[in-house]
């Protein structure tokens, strides 16, 4: 979240208003893309195109995406799976965890006993040697 200082906010606050006021009536998506673009070539030609500038710019827009999903769409996701029931079986799902769980631990100590085998065959002629 961009937790910029206060006063800093006025001017963007006003413009973010009246966009806003712009947007909210009809299809905002077309409108809205359009916007962020404009900003993205005013910022090109204010600084020029670079490698840093793109990544920067998109790393903005992609912080903005995660900062709404994570919140506003997560709370409202919870809300609606409590609502109408979730679609994930989480019975099943651990269900099945515990039986890759089991599988693995099967895997495991097969591959332990099969290289304790090797290990002993290879040292067996040299235990022998020793006539323990």
């Amino acid at each position: 979240m961009p937790y910029i200082p206060k006063d800093e906010r006025t001017e963007l606050d006003e413009l973010a208003g009246a966009l806003v006021t712009i947007l909210r009536n009809g299809n905002f998506r077309g409108k809205l893309n359009y916007f962020i673009s404009s900003i993205a070539e005013g910022l090109i030609q204010a600084n020029g195109v670079s490698y840093s500038f793109l990544n920067d710019f998109i790393g903005v827009l992609e912080c903005v995406k995660l900062e709404l999903y994570r919140r506003v769409a997560t709370p409202y996701e919870d809300v609606k799976m409590q609502e109408n029931g979730d679609v994930y079986d989480s019975k099943r799902v651990v269900s099945e965890l515990e039986i890759k769980l089991s599988k693995d631990r099967a895997n495991l100590q097969e591959f332990d006993r099969k290289i304790t085998q090797r290990i002993a065959d290879e040292n067996e002629p040299v235990l022998e040697s020793l006539d323990l």
